[in-house]
């Protein structure tokens, strides 16, 4: 297997390294999404992280939780895998991993948030892979998820 090479991305409020083969875009409403090369396969791992302001109160606990209530209501099969506390340089956020079956083209999908509340931005990273590739991936984001970092 080829070493992996990463680059440094500076964003808006964050900076991250990803994989220097990745395919990097934005819009208005994402400001980073980076996705993997295609090879075939039936979901391409990505990366996507936003940034929106948010009330005073709003915290990244009672996002994820928010974010769950969604999840499991609109997601078949969905499974919560994780949960916990998260550091990303100047910020302390929450995380959670879970899965669930993609009806288009019957994927199952592991997806992995984070989110961070960071003077009234919110910022939420989401990586998701076809849960079957999830060995191969997992990897590269543990890179871009350690990397991470806000301010």
């Amino acid at each position: 297997m080829a070493t992996r090479t990463y680059m440094e991305f500076q964003g808006p409020l964050f900076t991250l390294k990803t994989p220097s083969d990745w395919f990097i875009t934005a819009s208005p409403e994402i400001q980073a999404m980076f996705i993997e090369p295609s090879h075939g396969q039936r979901l391409r791992a990505n990366v996507i992280i936003t940034l929106r302001p948010v009330q005073p109160d709003v915290t990244a606990e009672v996002v994820m939780k928010n974010a769950q209530e969604t999840e499991n209501a609109e997601y078949p099969g969905f499974t919560l895998l994780a949960e916990d506390d998260v550091q990303a340089g100047v910020g302390t956020g929450k995380y959670h991993m879970y899965s669930w079956l993609n009806p288009d083209g019957n994927v199952p999908v592991l997806q992995t948030q984070a989110f961070f509340v960071i003077n009234q931005v919110l910022i939420t990273m989401t990586a998701t892979c076809d849960l079957d590739v999830q060995e191969d991936v997992a990897p590269v984001f543990n890179e871009m998820f350690s990397s991470f970092k806000i301010g």
